[in-house]
């Protein structure tokens, strides 16, 4: 084990010279300690795998080249930078791709906004190589949602899971928008006509950030582009929705607070407030913060201190990361959420929603009884019983069964 840890929490040497890694810019005294860590480390496997796991592969390969190549093992190094060189490859081509999406989408009048992948390596990383992405996530008004789906299956990409008629219309509501793959060149889209579900307690207004003026340069293709602001405020509610379990979200903070030093907090602590997600954006800070070393105005971080959740949240974010405690100390996935709104207003709705989940009919559900469309509204009385004779039948090993959802 080793001393080092900007979290207070006794890291192993491996996960700090991940933390120590996970940067795109080596300040004053960061490349002694990557070299100390390095040269402590005993487990190069756990290293790379959780590099990949994390998606800090392309930041860990770099730093390592520049702060430690003489001590790092050369079959590591070797690894890493092939595996660098592949997500660099494959990173200028989905951005090449989505200029040409966005050239298309445009011509017919569908205004863009592109974010995450190769906007948000190019405008907080700084270096489109340094960031690890697999899609294109695209904004588009909600009127032009269909046309622009129409545009990309005419350019050879299908629908994922897109059902017809009016159960499109009901999946469409309830994600947000509709994913289409092209496997010929192994690329998913996202089109979204919003962001994040208002159950997960993010809040925007999509006009207002239709008209902002904030526009990005690329590949010669002037976009608009999320304000600092929003972005970042989605950025801490993306993380927040999968409870932070990869460093890259972390990352994404950090950077995008160091690209773009000059933003106004007030207005961003007074929208975090209005949308119920103040607590969200702590915790993001926090962890940016605390983990990687992110500056955090001194007033901010006394408010980030004086909301208690925020740092028992974090506590449970560091065990998902590092593996601290047994999965049964671990707080659930509901617990969490709850936990992160500091509304309860947003906490009802957030139950709200898991009710319904929970009673709504599944794939399980329907083999177990077919039931006529018209019928339907059974399910909500036969699901708790398929669940409850699931649980009770016995297994093949003679033990009991436990509940399938």
């Amino acid at each position: 084990m080793n001393a080092f840890s900007p979290t207070g929490l006794n890291l192993r040497s491996e996960d700090a010279l991940l933390l120590a890694c996970a940067t795109t810019k080596l300040e004053k005294g960061r490349s002694e300690q990557i070299r100390s860590l390095a040269g402590e480390c005993k487990d190069w496997d756990y290293v790379l795998q959780a590099a990949q796991r994390h998606g800090i592969t392309a930041l860990v390969s770099s730093n390592l080249d520049e702060a430690a190549p003489d001590v790092a093992p050369a079959a590591t190094l070797e690894q890493m930078r092939q595996r660098f060189r592949s997500n660099a490859a494959r990173n200028l081509f989905l951005m090449q791709e989505l200029v040409s999406i966005m050239r298309e989408l445009g011509a017919a009048g569908i205004s863009v906004m592109p974010f995450k992948g190769p906007i948000l390596a190019l405008t907080a990383y700084g270096n489109v190589a340094l960031r690890q992405f697999i899609d294109l996530d695209i904004l588009v008004q909600k009127e032009h949602l269909q046309r622009a789906g129409e545009i990309l299956v005419k350019r050879g990409y299908k629908p994922i899971a897109c059902q017809a008629g009016q159960q499109q219309t009901v999946q469409i509501e309830a994600q947000l928008g509709c994913d289409f793959v092209r496997e010929d060149i192994r690329t998913s889209v996202e089109l979204h006509w919003s962001f994040i579900q208002v159950w997960l307690g993010f809040k925007i207004d999509l006009d207002s950030l239709w008209n902002a003026p904030d526009r990005v340069n690329v590949g010669g293709l002037s976009v608009r582009r999320m304000p600092a602001e929003t972005e970042l405020l989605y950025l801490c509610a993306h993380g927040t929705k999968h409870q932070w379990k990869r460093l890259s979200w972390v990352v994404d903070i950090a950077e995008q607070l160091r690209s773009q030093p000059d933003r106004d907090w007030d207005h961003l602590l007074t929208e975090a407030l209005s949308g119920g997600c103040r607590r969200t954006l702590f915790l993001g800070l926090h962890l940016a913060h605390a983990l990687l070393g992110a500056d955090i105005p001194q007033e901010v971080q006394a408010q980030i201190k004086r909301d208690e959740s925020v740092s028992e949240l974090a506590q449970q974010v560091y065990g998902l990361l590092f593996s601290f405690g047994s999965a049964g100390q671990q707080w659930s996935n509901d617990k969490f959420h709850i936990r992160a709104k500091e509304r309860w207003t947003d906490r009802l709705v957030y139950l709200r929603f898991l009710l319904k989940w929970t009673m709504s009919p599944s794939k399980k559900d329907k083999e177990w009884i077919s039931l006529p469309e018209s019928l339907g509204w059974l399910y909500v009385f036969l699901r708790p019983v398929r669940i409850a004779c699931s649980a009770v039948r016995p297994s093949t090993r003679g033990g009991v069964r436990a509940p399938s959802p």
